[in-house]
């Protein structure tokens, strides 16, 4: 039997539809509707562990459209980027993506100020205890970029640092937190 014609639906679970089944599937007499469902992370996980592959963590991050999207574009491309040189063994790169990451993310001289006196806090052991969240957050930002800084720069003694598979996915997985905590923080200012 030939089709005449075949539609495509791409459908994407939203946040609220997290963890229910998403199906879309529709035949008629000549048409044929094709319904491509992405699969959430846990779905993702489950096909995995289900193939006896691994057993493996995913962490979702949510990119914003519209102005707020705009100011992440930097961010969101720079994680792209690292998690595809993750996946091709380039662990440098992973760092040194993460870290125009964090660059990125548009924070404000208000934020970026804040995120000094974090640190001056964190090293004072009488103030660190008081710290806030939102400083807590700004001084692993700031931590990330310190960390991130050996990928761009070489050792005082001219030496380059190298980075293995593990520090490259622990350093991914702490700049897509912060830089999802930092979106996060401009939200509840624009609400």
């Amino acid at each position: 039997m030939a089709l005449d014609h075949i539609d495509i639906d791409i459908s994407v679970a939203k946040r609220r539809e997290l963890g229910r089944p998403v199906h879309v599937m529709q035949t008629g007499q000549k048409l044929k509707q094709l319904a491509v469902v992405f699969l959430i992370e846990s779905d993702w996980r489950n096909v995995v562990v289900t193939l006896g592959y691994a057993d493996i963590l995913v962490l979702g991050f949510e990119i914003p459209t519209g102005k707020e999207g705009a100011a992440a574009a930097d961010a969101a491309r720079c994680l792209r980027q690292a998690q595809d040189d993750l996946l091709r063994g380039k662990y440098d790169a992973v760092v040194s993506q993460c870290r125009l990451a964090v660059e990125g993310i548009s924070i404000g001289s208000a934020e970026a100020s804040a995120a000094s006196v974090s640190v001056a806090k964190y090293t004072n052991g009488k103030e660190r205890k008081l710290m806030t969240k939102s400083e807590r957050a700004l001084f692993i930002g700031e931590a990330i970029r310190h960390f991130t800084h050996l990928a761009h720069h070489p050792n005082p003694d001219g030496t380059q640092e190298t980075f293995n598979r593990a520090e490259a996915q622990a350093i991914l997985a702490c700049t897509v937190a912060f830089v999802d905590g930092a979106l996060s923080r401009a939200r509840s200012k624009i609400d």
